[in-house]
């Protein structure tokens, strides 16, 4: 729950190694998590 409301959301998982690991949480409107970084750092 987010502020009352139900939120689903997606993990993009990636192979390493033997595990799988998160590489990207797409939201809404084409935002991910990782766009987010790369935009707070400048690239």
């Amino acid at each position: 729950m987010n502020f009352d409301q139900k939120i689903r959301f997606t993990f993009m998982l990636a192979p390493q190694g033997n595990a799988r690991k998160i590489s990207d949480i797409p939201y809404t409107e084409g935002h991910t998590l990782l766009k987010l970084f790369q935009a707070a750092a400048g690239n």
